[in-house]
């Protein structure tokens, strides 16, 4: 783990580019599994475990468009894409 002078953090072996920068060299276990949560207190956000499969939990609807970005979340199971306009796709029904 390295933390740089700027308060940034890198577990793996390269310098930190972002707050919480991970990486991995050569293949992960399968018992290695990633969660992002919003604080100690909190349910899961995203989940990956080491069979490379990606939970992405149920949360509110975005209600603000990014410029420049899209933003994919999940409401009521559904799997949905809000894009920089506005327009939501619906990609996964539940």
């Amino acid at each position: 783990m390295t933390i740089d002078a700027s308060g940034l953090v890198a577990i793996g072996p390269d310098q930190p580019t972002a707050k919480l920068d991970v990486r991995a060299q050569g293949a992960l276990s399968i018992d290695v599994v990633f969660r992002l949560r919003n604080s100690a207190n909190t349910d899961d956000i995203v989940t990956v475990n080491g069979n490379n499969v990606m939970a992405i939990h149920n949360g509110t609807a975005p209600t603000a468009n990014l410029a420049t970005a899209g933003q994919l979340y999940v409401e009521g199971g559904a799997l949905k894409y809000r894009g920089s306009n506005g327009t939501v796709t619906v990609i996964a029904n539940p």
